[in-house]
């Protein structure tokens, strides 16, 4: 569960059912910054920026942090300013945030935050990689073709276009 209210710091707890839950904010909260940027280097102006992640990884169990939360898509954003300029308040001082941008025509870009000092976000133009998966010289039907976190299927028997950064490692 999360609680939070402008002016103070969140709070998570883990819930349980049945069981009752007190959430605590905090009275020294702390924000997390940071500035978009266009491939050109100048910023980018009315861009959303969303938080993915927000939680405090030094409280680390066996299957990752113990205080932490996972933001939909749209549940905690803010908008760049007209220098850039993105910021999120009412984090607790101990805690990193994931911040991210999805713009059309642009490879994602995202960071996380671990502290007050401000990151810069930097966007790439997106790149078309267009290909066929082969076996023995015939195309490969229903086979998932992926790049970073792209992973669609496509069908063989047609040209793939897959939007990604303009690098592409394969092993």
């Amino acid at each position: 569960m999360l609680a939070r209210k402008a002016g103070f710091a969140l709070d998570i707890r883990e819930g349980k059912p049945g069981t009752p839950l007190t959430l605590t904010l905090g009275d020294k909260p702390e924000a997390r910054s940071g500035v978009l940027l266009a491939p050109d280097g100048k910023p980018v102006v009315g861009a959303l920026v969303t938080v993915s992640f927000v939680g405090d990884l030094r409280a680390m169990g066996p299957t990752g942090p113990r205080k932490f939360f996972s933001f939909g898509r749209e549940d905690w954003k803010a908008t760049t300013d007209d220098q850039g300029r993105f910021v999120f308040e009412g984090i607790p001082p101990e805690f990193t945030v994931r911040v991210g941008v999805t713009i059309d025509g642009y490879s994602n870009a995202s960071a996380q935050i671990q502290n007050d000092k401000p990151v810069t976000l930097s966007l790439r133009p997106e790149a078309i990689i267009t290909g066929r998966v082969l076996l023995t010289g015939k195309p490969v039907p229903d086979v998932s073709v992926g790049a970073g976190w792209a992973a669609p299927t496509v069908p063989a028997r047609r040209r793939s276009r897959l939007p990604t950064a303009p690098t592409l490692y394969a092993t």
